[in-house]
């Protein structure tokens, strides 16, 4: 059967990374006809298959204006730069004009002089539009018109990076992201105190001045953070060609970012216990705050976002499966975190949770459709906000003198974990790592009282 319009969707949906291939196989279908019966039927199935993959791959192809209204007082026409995506042709003019004649003469290896240096120029022009538009995925007009006309003085600049990476996380609805950047543009600006700052400004000694500036009011978490949003910029700029891999001033023997290891404080089972068997008035804040503080601890940690973002379809008759907000959009493969759907767990969803009937309601009452990304943050953040503060009035009343936050929750979980003989690997399953080195790391400041209760032995000889 030959390929036809009702079979497209099967094709459209293969992937840009295919294209290079198939389209390089044009020469094999030709070569196809010499190879039996069958071959020449083959070959205009394979045909077929090559113009539907053809039609939607954008093409940049150097051309002269067919409208001779165009046409200057001596005849010659604009050369303009014809981009075509799904079958649609637009047209951007250069700032050449030629005769027809002399245009055949630039693409057919004829041309001297003047003509030559035109179609350097003009292959120049077209090699650059095809390298942005394998750079596209996908590929949009606008994107391409911003990479192919911005000057070059205006892509070589931090802050228009930084811009870029703020506008991105608002179209994403990335609120933190977006903010962070936001903060980190601020900092790079006030510290610089002048409109350009290019990335070859950006160098191991700029770092250090910018380092030592910062760490009279801010603490190295924060400094780290504001300099990791400009590491990630300077990869976006060496992968855009803007600057050389040689350029780059981070890692080790150049700037090192630093980093501030916080130690993770966990509960015990007798304060986890504490908390589970406190009694708060009933339909209280302290009692909202306490459940879903337990929640999140019998939830393999779940975070809040994660906690408002549940829907009824994400639970089974044994399950809780969702994926992490924090690596959702870092991750080109998702690791479902599951949970198991125990007693205490379902009790907390019956009664604090929605009708349960309809599989795309949320669980709890914190989101509702319809809410921006800036009233979602909002909520989020007033829901945390507000278990912190249940659970801090928890603690003092339940004698323990530890901070207890939605953190808490989730170190605890995994050091009694830990302490109960889980194995690394299950607990980094559990916690939604994607390397088991992150566990590790994760777990490493948690027991201190296994450290004290060591340390204590060593004088009990």
């Amino acid at each position: 059967m030959a390929i036809g319009s009702d079979t497209f969707p099967a094709f459209a949906v293969i992937h840009r990374k295919c294209l290079s291939f198939c389209l390089s196989s044009e020469k094999i279908f030709s070569e196809n006809d010499n190879r039996g019966p069958g071959a020449s039927y083959n070959n205009k199935i394979m045909g077929e298959v090559y113009c539907m993959i053809n039609r939607y791959k954008a093409t940049a192809k150097i051309v002269l204006a067919h409208s001779s209204r165009k046409s200057k007082i001596d005849g010659r026409r604009p050369v303009q730069l014809r981009i075509i995506y799904n079958r649609r042709p637009k047209y951007y003019t250069l700032p050449y004009s030629a005769h027809e004649e002399e245009f055949v003469r630039i693409f057919s290896g004829q041309a001297r002089g003047d003509l030559h240096e035109l179609r350097i120029k003009l292959l120049d022009i077209e090699g650059k539009a095809s390298d942005i538009i394998n750079s596209l995925d996908p590929f949009s007009f606008t994107q391409f018109e911003a990479r192919l006309f911005r000057p070059r003085s205006d892509q070589n600049n931090v802050y228009r990076y930084l811009q870029a990476e703020i506008d991105r996380a608002k179209d994403t609805a990335r609120i933190s992201s977006k903010g962070m950047a936001e903060c980190s543009l601020n900092s790079f600006k006030a510290f610089n105190r002048r409109q350009n700052f290019t990335f070859n400004d950006l160098t191991v000694e700029w770092l250090q001045s910018y380092e030592r500036h910062m760490s009279r009011n801010n603490s190295p978490s924060t400094i780290g953070m504001y300099l990791r949003c400009l590491r990630a910029v300077f990869n976006k700029a060496i992968k855009d060609g803007i600057v050389t891999r040689d350029q780059y001033p981070f890692g080790k023997g150049k700037y090192e970012i630093p980093t501030c290891r916080n130690v993770k404080k966990a509960l015990d089972k007798d304060e986890i216990r504490r908390i589970r068997e406190y009694k708060p008035e009933p339909g209280t804040t302290e009692e909202w705050a306490r459940d879903m503080w337990l929640f999140s601890y019998l939830c393999n940690g779940i975070n809040t976002k994660d906690i408002a973002n549940l829907k009824f379809k994400d639970i089974d008759t044994e399950t809780i499966t969702f994926i992490r907000s924090k690596t959702s959009s870092t991750r080109k493969q998702q690791r479902p975190v599951v949970v198991p759907l125990t007693a205490p767990v379902k009790q907390i969803i019956k009664k604090w949770g929605n009708d349960p009937s309809r599989p795309y309601n949320y669980v709890f009452k914190i989101l509702k459709p319809g809410l921006s990304p800036e009233q979602m943050h909002g909520r989020i953040h007033d829901f945390y906000s507000d278990i912190n503060a249940g659970m801090k009035a928890i603690a003092e009343k339940a004698g323990i003198n530890k901070p207890v936050t939605t953190y808490t929750a989730r170190h605890s979980f995994a050091t009694v974990m830990k302490r109960n003989g889980a194995s690394l690997e299950f607990i980094s399953e559990s916690l939604g790592h994607s390397d088991i080195r992150t566990t590790e790391s994760y777990l490493a400041s948690f027991d201190f009282s296994t450290k004290k209760e060591w340390a204590e032995k060593l004088y009990d000889l």
